[in-house]
């Protein structure tokens, strides 16, 4: 039937076709373009959607009425607004596909039903056609595929979910049930438990399974029904439910097993309800071996058994493990042993070195102590091997195993030491040991023996062919003040001590604990600076025909001196300056130490003042102010007169300045009168300015003002009426020393001392109160009274060298040398030469100090008007 069928829709989807390809070159409504657009064919009970189309490409439909037959119309899917009345359709207006969704009759064989079709257009009016629906009839029953639980399978009591598929392809199911029952075997008989299935694709129900004592069988099948009434051929199925989980029973090894073997047999023993059923059934329980909880073996097995599932221990590290065995069942029960451990360990003891540490250098005798522990099984035993020498056995002290060196020879030694533990496992190391009996070397490197130091270092080269780093001590008198330890060389140990004389010897033991002891020195420790004293050029003195010597002297012999000018080292000359130079000096004594004395200033000033704007101002009948500019300060006076050539009146600056301005007074009114300015530094070394001229105003006008002068000579004038008034000096106060006897030379120095007979209350120009001397004789004695002689007559000769004064060439000679008479007298004696052949020489060796000794004002005015005459200024 199914192929008639088939041949039947091959014709009309052909005819369909045809049908198409005709309606296209029709402008209007046909019979021949009213076809079925779908298929014609259906089963009986089936619904399904037909389409029916009515071409009409060049017209307007109007209206439509169908008559069908054979089938249930549901709804008219489109077009919309269409009626349906006693299985006519009814549709008003224009369209080209009716889409109906129907339910086919039922039939008794395969039938054709008309459905006839009237429809008018615009253009041709009423047109009619009949198309034909074939029904077949459903004479085969349905089927289904059965999907869980399968046919024969173990099932875990409880809930459990039935699935089929159900197949008609023909008129479609209807309904489907599912039987079941309990059985104590498998026999096939009257079943009680019905259930309806919830269908959509598959169709599904869900049962308990509990099953009574001893009936673990459940028998099932299902009933499909289609809507022709056919009804599949019943099948049973078969389910065994098992309600009991295996058991699970250990066996080896027992718990807190040791072992030391790679590989190992796990025994255990598993059991399951299930083994021994019904043939048709296939139980089965799964076991795993889990270590440390990770599954390393496995099996499965379909009956009561004694197991034995192997582990490689590779990759387990050894310690304590747990293991235990988990099985399940085919139907799902699972069931995990007791845990047991067991320790795995596969390596012998292991070994420290406690002391010494290995490759170091030991003395003969030293104890090698070793800890052999285990930290999983006991040490059973150690020994050791010297040189691949026999095996011996080390002795143990409590938990140390102690080696005694005393037996072994010097140099480089190899010991190999053997251990085992209880269960079997060897382990061995190696060590190496320098032994050395050799005394390390010290040598001292400073200070040197007998020497003077103030450093409190002492340094030192210690060596040993076996150590890199020793323990030194520093002795002072044999005794340890100091000890350090000593890997970089050379050393220096640091120790203060007061000052003295000492032994000193540096002692270091090696790493092996030899002892190596230096020489013994002697040092004298001196941390006293020199006391350094100046001498000449004296402070605060001028030197007009400059310092070519400087002279100090220290109190301790020492290698050199230094001396500084203005904080530079003394280069053999000083620059001629109206500023004071300063100078110090620096001498070292044997131990090192540095005294510096203090600092002294001297002038070495030979430049006149230079004068410059000189003017007059404030010109009246009987005054007139003269200023004038100086480039240092100075003392200043102004010469005058009526005169040019007879400036015979003078008036004197009140205090030293570099801008000058004195006031003359008693002038005579209309006059003219002549003046020149003179400015003396403060070593009297002075400058005239040229000859200006002034003069006063007249008594009648009363006129503050009157007319100055330009410099140049001329007769002097003097008033008819008046003689001029002479003017006094308003000299500064100049301080006039006289000093005591040299004192007798005591340690190295004389002293005396100096008064100021005007008491000005100013330290200008004050002679020194003190000085070296070398005490050895009274011939030297009276030599040193002959040079303060010298000197004396050299300071009072000021018109042939002013300001000069003899010193003595700086010849870095100690005054004081300790503890040698012999060198101080040879150093006196070397002083007195070299003085007497300095004065041998004349004026020109002598150096003087130019001090302002002018104590009153006639003095000073002979003097400057001396020089005065000398120029030609006055008469």
């Amino acid at each position: 039937m199914k192929k008639s069928v088939l041949i039947v829709l091959l014709v009309l989807v052909s005819l369909s076709f045809l049908a198409v390809n005709a309606d296209i070159s029709l402008e209007s409504l046909t019979p021949a373009g009213i076809t079925w657009l779908s298929s014609s064919s259906a089963y009986e009970y089936n619904t399904q959607t037909v389409d029916i189309r009515i071409n009409h490409p060049g017209s307007q439909l109007i209206q439509t009425n169908i008559t069908t037959t054979g089938a249930t119309i549901n709804e008219v899917l489109s077009p919309s607004g269409c009626t349906v009345n006693s299985g006519v359709i009814t549709c008003d207006g224009d369209f080209q596909i009716l889409s109906v969704n129907i339910t086919t009759s039922n039939v008794a064989a395969d039938t054709a039903f008309n459905w006839d079709i009237v429809a008018a257009d615009s253009q041709s009016g009423s047109v009619s056609k009949t198309l034909q629906l074939d029904i077949a009839n459903d004479a085969v029953n349905p089927s289904y595929n059965l999907n869980t639980p399968v046919d024969s399978s173990i099932a875990k009591s409880g809930q459990l979910t039935f699935n089929i598929t159900p197949i008609d392809q023909e008129s479609g199911f209807v309904n489907t049930q599912f039987f079941y029952d309990y059985y104590n075997i498998v026999a096939e008989s009257g079943i009680t438990d019905r259930q309806d299935m919830s269908c959509t694709n598959n169709c599904i129900s869900t049962a308990s399974l509990v099953p009574p004592i001893n009936k673990n069988y459940v028998g099932f099948y299902f009933n499909v029904s289609d809507n022709a009434g056919n009804q599949n051929l019943t099948k049973y199925y078969w389910l065994y439910v098992d309600n009991e989980a295996p058991s699970v029973t250990l066996n080896t090894p027992a718990d807190s097993m040791a072992t030391n073997v790679t590989n190992y047999n796990f025994q255990f023993v598993t059991s399951d309800k299930s083994f021994g059923i019904d043939a048709r059934f296939t139980p089965a329980v799964s076991c795993g071996l889990y270590i440390d909880s990770i599954q390393r073996n496995s099996t499965t097995v379909s009956n009561n058994s004694t197991l034995n599932l192997g582990v490689s221990f590779t990759g387990i590290q050894d310690g304590t493990h747990s293991w235990y065995v988990t099985c399940v069942d085919t139907a799902g029960w699972s069931t995990t042993s007791a845990t047991r451990t067991f320790l795995l360990d596969t390596n012998g003891p292991s070994f420290t070195l406690n002391s010494p540490a290995n490759n170091a250098v030991i003395g003969q005798g030293w104890n090698v102590n070793f800890s052999v522990p285990d930290d999983l099984s006991s040490t059973h035993s150690v020994w050791y091997s010297l040189d691949g020498g026999a095996n011996s056995p080390i002795a143990v002290s409590g938990s140390y195993y102690i080696l005694n060196t005393s037996s072994w020879a010097s140099g480089f030694r190899t010991l190999v030491v053997y251990a085992n533990d209880s269960l079997g496992n060897n382990n061995q190391t190696t060590y190496t040991f320098t032994v050395d009996t050799i005394n390390p070397t010290v040598t001292l490197i400073s200070p040197s023996n007998n020497s003077y130091d103030n450093s409190y270092n002492f340094q030192f080269n210690v060596t040993d062919s076996n150590s890199s780093a020793f323990s030194c001590d520093l002795l002072i008198g044999g005794v340890i003040v100091k000890t350090s330890t000593v890997s970089a060389i050379p050393y220096t140990f640091s120790n203060s001590l007061a000052d003295a004389r000492y032994d000193w010897a540096v002692q270091c033991r090696d790493q092996a604990g030899n002892v190596g002891v230096s020489e013994t020195r002697v040092v004298m420790v001196d941390t006293v600076a020199p006391i350094v004293t100046l001498n000449d050029p004296t402070n605060g003195n001028n030197y007009p025909t400059g310092v070519s010597l400087f002279n100090a002297t220290s109190d301790s012999a020492g290698p050199a001196c230094s001396i500084y000018v203005d904080k530079v080292l003394y280069s053999g000359s000083v620059t001629y300056s109206n500023s004071p130079h300063y100078w110090n000096t620096s001498c070292d004594d044997l131990a090192g130490n540095t005294g510096w004395s203090s600092t002294w200033t001297f002038y070495q000033d030979n430049i006149t003042p230079v004068i410059s704007s000189v003017s007059s101002s404030s010109i009246t009948s009987t005054a007139a102010t003269i200023a004038w500019n100086i480039d240092e300060q100075s003392n200043n006076m102004v010469y005058f007169g009526t005169s040019n050539v007879s400036l015979t009146l003078t008036t004197l600056g009140a205090i030293t300045t570099t801008t000058p301005s004195i006031n003359l007074a008693s002038l005579i009114s209309s006059t003219k009168y002549f003046y020149l300015v003179n400015s003396c530094d403060q070593w009297n070394q002075c400058s005239n300015s040229s000859v200006y001229n002034l003069t006063t105003t007249a008594t009648s006008d009363g006129s503050s003002g009157g007319s100055g002068g330009s410099g140049g000579g001329g007769a002097a004038a003097t008033s008819a009426n008046k003689q001029p008034e002479t003017l006094t000096e308003a000299m500064p106060c100049q301080p006039d020393w006289d000093c005591s006897e040299w004192s007798v030379c005591s340690n190295g120095r004389q002293v005396r001392a100096c008064e100021d007979l005007n008491a000005c209350g100013s330290s200008h120009s004050k002679p020194e109160e003190s000085k070296s001397c070398i005490v050895s004789s009274t011939s030297e004695q009276q030599t040193n009274e002959a040079a303060d002689s010298l000197a004396a007559n050299a300071a009072s000769d000021t018109g042939n060298n002013p300001g000069g004064l003899l010193t003595g060439a700086f010849t870095g000679v100690v005054q004081g040398i300790k503890d040698n008479t012999t060198i101080a007298i040879l150093g006196a004696v070397l002083l007195l030469l070299g003085g007497l052949l300095t004065m041998a020489k004349g004026p020109a060796a002598f150096r003087k100090v130019i001090q302002i000794k002018d104590a009153h004002e006639q003095k000073h005015q002979e003097t400057i008007q001396e020089k005065l005459r000398k120029q030609g200024i006055i008469k």
